[in-house]
This record gives structure tokens, C-alpha cells and sequence, in this order.
């Protein structure tokens, strides 16, 4: 049992949980190993139970269940753009993203706007966000700038409370809102 835990409060607002499905213990997923034999690995199986939260104001389903880190991610191996098709693919997809994708400054400014006020609305304590500032070093045309005080502006649209911090990497900033 030492390979998960479980949960008896919902993740998100603490209320009571509701059992909704309880399947047979499953497999760990992808190890990446050449072959099970004399994995350990190979015999760990975790529950799967899928909870609701009681709270209709929440209502998340949630895994009851919560595998160890360690046992996901100590040797967890990722390999991305795996085969030549894969590179290929990804390839071509950037590149007609690139020639038939035309964003402005107006649609990114409205893009982030809209963005915050959807945050704002979800929000029970607060919001906080970075973003990439015009006064960064070696800017890039493929990454979007914007103007820390025009941004702090909108935001004290919709809160009073609003804090605006550009002192950690001159190539962002971070903006915290406060219900």
C-alpha cells in the first residue's frame, strides 16, 4: 500500500466525496523497459476510483487514489519527435501555422484581456499571471510583448487590489490580483 495514497476530502474545497466507479487495480503505465521480466515494476497495481465531490458548487471528479511521485517520475523517460514522420509532421504544422496564422497586437491585447476577466470570474481568492514584458532583451517575433502598466491598468478594471512585479527577470512580469 505504500505505492499510493488515497484521498477522503475533495482536492479542491475539502467537502465530502461520492465512490461514482471503482475499477479492478490497474497497471502502472509505459516504463519504457525492454521487457517485464524481473521488473519490479512490472507487478505494482494501483487502485482506480473515480470520486465526485458532494459540493454542487465544486462537483470534481477526482481519482480517490494518488500514485507516489518517486514511483511515476524517478526514472521517468520522455522522448519527443521520436521518428523521422513525427519531425516531419510537427514540422509542417509550425510552418503552416506560421504562413496562415496571422495575429496582432490588438488580437493578442484582447486575447490576454479576455483571459484575466475569465480568471477574475473563476477566482475565489485571487489571480496570478506573468508575461512576457516589452522591455525584455532580444526580443523575438515569435513571442508576444506586452506593456507591464497597460496590463496593470486593465486589471485595476476589475479589482482595486492589483499588484504589478517586474523584478525578477527583466523579461517578465508578473501581475497578482486580490478579491
Amino acid at each position: 500500500m505504500d505505492e499510493y495514497t488515497t484521498i477522503t476530502k475533495c482536492r479542491v474545497c475539502s467537502d465530502d466525496l461520492i465512490e461514482i466507479v471503482k475499477f479492478d487495480p490497474q497497471y502502472i503505465a509505459t516504463t519504457f523497459v525492454k521487457s517485464n521480466n524481473n521488473n519490479p515494476m512490472s507487478e505494482i497495481k494501483i487502485p482506480l476510483t473515480l470520486m465526485l465531490c458532494k459540493n454542487e458548487n465544486c462537483g470534481l471528479v477526482q481519482l480517490k487514489e494518488t500514485v507516489k511521485p518517486d514511483l511515476l517520475y524517478k526514472n521517468y523517460f520522455y522522448r519527443t519527435a521520436i521518428n523521422d514522420m513525427m519531425r516531419r509532421d510537427l514540422n509542417d504544422l509550425v510552418n503552416y501555422a506560421l504562413d496562415n496564422v496571422k495575429i496582432d497586437d490588438n488580437d493578442m491585447t484582447e486575447y490576454l484581456e479576455d483571459q484575466i476577466t475569465k480568471m477574475w470570474g473563476l477566482a475565489k481568492i485571487g489571480v496570478a499571471f506573468n508575461c512576457t514584458s516589452i522591455y525584455a532583451y532580444n526580443q523575438n517575433d515569435m513571442i508576444q510583448y506586452y506593456h507591464p502598466v497597460s496590463v496593470f491598468s486593465y486589471c485595476m478594471t476589475r479589482c482595486d487590489r492589483v499588484a504589478l512585479f517586474h523584478d525578477y527577470d527583466i523579461s517578465e512580469f508578473t501581475i497578482y490580483m486580490y478579491r
